[in-house]
């Protein structure tokens, strides 16, 4: 389960229409330049500029890709080694599971996809907190519109089970992308959806400069959970692709 240093507030609540005049768009995207904010720092319209960039820019004539960071949560061995249980590992499991989503996501043509982890051996940072704190730098200078780790859940009790998203605050960008996913998990994993989850205590989702949802895809503490985490990884690779491509305007 993820955890990490002290940060700045990394978004705000917002909501709204996308219809915007070409000119003001591009306003819109100097300010957030210059900035170096999120772009739900600067007024609650701008979520939708982002929901539908897509749509807007091939409105203007220019074929922009959306720019997804995927973090497979945790290294192959510690520092920041994850969770373990049932016989199952969580850095393995979200290393699987990342690789075939961005897989899907570059398939489709309308995305550009970084991974935290491009082989299973990869391991980033010396400590915990450096491990954190490269992945969110990586997203902020990739200049990712969303960022996505992947994580596997755990709890005491080995009947929890389903999966939940965590968000710095909702309502938000993050939380509504963070419901896609959670519909087409629980549509195509049989999984229980378990919700939206405030956590701003959370390193990657204070200091990322854009919209970062934490996705706790299944309990590795629960033998069916874990066993359909390792074994059909596709199944939550093609959930929360969906989850994305509904979130965007895309499906």
């Amino acid at each position: 389960c993820p955890d990490g240093p002290g940060g700045e507030v990394a978004e705000i609540a917002d909501g709204g229409g996308y219809k915007i005049e070409h000119s003001f768009f591009y306003f819109i995207l100097f300010i957030i330049q210059i900035s170096g904010f999120n772009a739900t720092h600067i007024a609650p319209f701008t979520q939708n500029v982002f929901k539908h960039k897509m749509i807007v820019m091939k409105n203007l004539g220019v074929n922009m890709a959306i720019k997804i960071y995927i973090d497979q949560g945790h290294n192959p061995q510690s520092p920041n080694a994850g969770a373990e249980g049932n016989g199952y590992i969580e850095q393995d499991i979200t290393y699987e599971i990342g690789i075939r989503l961005s897989e899907l996501l570059r398939q489709n043509g309308n995305f550009d996809v970084r991974v935290s982890r491009p082989t299973p051996e990869t391991s980033l940072g010396t400590t915990n907190a450096s491990s954190l704190r490269i992945r969110v730098d990586e997203a902020n200078a990739f200049g990712a519109d969303y960022f996505i780790s992947l994580h596997a859940n755990a709890s005491t009790s080995s009947l929890v089970s389903g999966s939940e998203v965590l968000v710095y605050t909702e309502p938000s960008v993050a939380s509504e992308l963070g419901e896609d996913i959670l519909l087409w998990l629980n549509r195509i994993t049989g999984l229980r959806n378990r919700g939206i989850v405030e956590r701003p205590g959370l390193y990657v989702l204070r200091k990322t400069k854009m919209p970062a949802v934490l996705v706790e895809m299944g309990f590795i503490s629960n033998p069916s959970d874990a066993a359909l985490m390792n074994n059909s990884p596709e199944l939550f690779a093609e959930g929360i692709y969906n989850g994305i491509l509904q979130y965007t305007g895309l499906l």
